[in-house]
């Protein structure tokens, strides 16, 4: 009876101490962690092969395989519980848009371009409410090239919107049939980095909500703190103006990127 005993005890301990005692916060940032060392490894695996809408799949899977659970789940931080469904969320959202990869790599790029800014923007959330330490010292470099990417293009992004066109000279002629307007929005630079070239792409748009034709317009050296005026013309009228686009490069290390406004 005492052996008996015995055997019950030893498997009661050994059960205790295999209860994994983690919060659903920390079980999720292992998860993350884990995820995004498979989603590297695969990507490695195959840094020699052109991106099909296999490969890229199998990437964002690697990575919702281990997190996917934790969607809507119940954390102890809810600032971080908003992050992770924002993580979770532009992982989803990238396997929607993948099969575009093989019919159009083009323009699966600028679909992916806004949902990866969604999700390096959540990273950083993530990171600054938990700081994230990968397992070896190869993952930790990826993430941090992850994370300065992402910060870089939250910055320009932020920028960006600050862009809002207003005209400051009209003209027109309806006898002749012309018209011209002069539009210019002045933006001040509230990064940290120094751009080498800014530029813009906008949809001029009419009142019923067409584009009827595109203006490009450009800075250079654009400096913290430093206010610099983009300019626009249109020879048709108009109804707004919104940003199509916006490519850039940092001056300081030659980071080169774009985003693509929905």
């Amino acid at each position: 009876m005492k052996k008996i005993w015995s055997v019950f005890l030893v498997a009661a301990i050994l059960a205790g101490c295999q209860q994994d005692n983690r919060t659903t916060d920390e079980k999720f940032i292992d998860a993350l962690k884990k995820g995004l060392s498979d989603r590297w490894e695969l990507a490695d695996l195959d840094k020699d092969a052109e991106e099909t809408t296999e490969t890229f799949e199998s990437y964002v899977n690697a990575e919702l395989n281990q997190i996917k659970q934790y969607k809507d789940a119940d954390f102890e931080d809810p600032d971080l519980q908003t992050a992770a469904d924002a993580y979770i969320a532009s992982l989803e959202h990238t396997l929607e848009i993948t099969p575009t990869l093989d019919k159009d790599s083009n323009k699966f790029y600028e679909l992916y371009s806004p949902v990866y800014s969604e999700r390096g923007e959540a990273l950083l959330q993530i990171n600054e409410i938990s700081p994230l330490e990968m397992a070896n010292q190869e993952d930790q470099k990826e993430l941090e090239e992850l994370l300065d990417d992402a910060e870089i293009t939250k910055a320009a992004t932020d920028l960006a919107s600050q862009i809002d066109f207003k005209v400051v000279k009209e003209d027109s002629d309806e006898d002749m049939g012309w018209y011209s307007a002069d539009l210019e929005a002045k933006v001040k630079n509230d990064t940290r980095y120094t751009f080498d070239y800014f530029n813009v792409t906008a949809n001029i748009i009419d009142a019923d909500g067409t584009v009827i034709t595109q203006g490009y317009t450009s800075v250079n050296a654009w400096k913290p703190d430093q206010t610099q005026t983009f300019k626009l013309y249109s020879d048709k009228k108009f109804n707004n103006v919104e940003l199509a686009k916006v490519d850039y490069m940092i001056a300081d290390n030659g980071f080169i990127g774009e985003v693509y406004f929905k």
